[in-house]
């Protein structure tokens, strides 16, 4: 988000809470009365809320004693890149037990910037080895001895070691093409 908030005085505000909570909503503000309302609120929380719309939030003056968070949109001090999450062998392993109809609904969800997509913008994958793996760990290169290779990202799973996988060619390079394309 390049400024807090556009021509049509609407400020979207996007908040991920160690994965339980997400919520995404839309203010209401008028020229030199800063935010009045919200418009719109949609939370997804563990408390079993999916997408569920909540009534507006009307914003008020602080009183002693309350945290004050102020957002002056003509002052800017740091700018949002995007909101996003990570690629992992096991996140690649839990889309490969979908089918690939399946799959591709949850990806738009997560990177579709259209209707009902989270419009994710920034990912970040490791290099070399990671805590999310499916066997507890890998590495591009074992020893000194052995060529650098990415192909651990790449080979799948194979059903006879891993039952209910429905895509046995789908691994961690796969799902980062198919969220870039989308």
């Amino acid at each position: 988000m390049k400024t807090l908030i556009n021509r049509k005085h609407k400020l979207q505000v996007s908040a991920l809470i160690s994965g339980i909570w997400l919520i995404l909503g839309f203010a209401i503000a008028a020229p030199n009365q800063g935010i009045l309302k919200s418009n719109k609120l949609i939370c997804t929380s563990s408390n079993g809320d999916i997408k569920a719309l909540k009534p507006p939030i009307e914003f008020s003056g602080s009183t002693p004693g309350e945290i004050r968070i102020s957002i002056n949109p003509k002052q800017r001090k740091q700018e949002m890149l995007g909101i996003g999450s990570s690629f992992t062998e096991s996140s690649a392993f839990v889309l490969a037990h979908l089918s690939k109809e399946k799959r591709r609904e949850v990806m738009n969800a997560i990177f579709s910037s259209k209707k009902d997509g989270a419009a994710f913008t920034v990912s970040r994958t490791h290099i070399g080895s990671c805590d999310f793996s499916v066997e507890g760990k890998y590495c591009y290169q074992d020893s000194e001895k052995s060529p650098f290779t990415i192909k651990p990202d790449s080979e799948g799973f194979q059903r006879n070691k891993y039952p209910g996988i429905k895509d046995q060619s789908y691994d961690l390079l796969p799902m980062i093409k198919e969220g870039l394309a989308i």
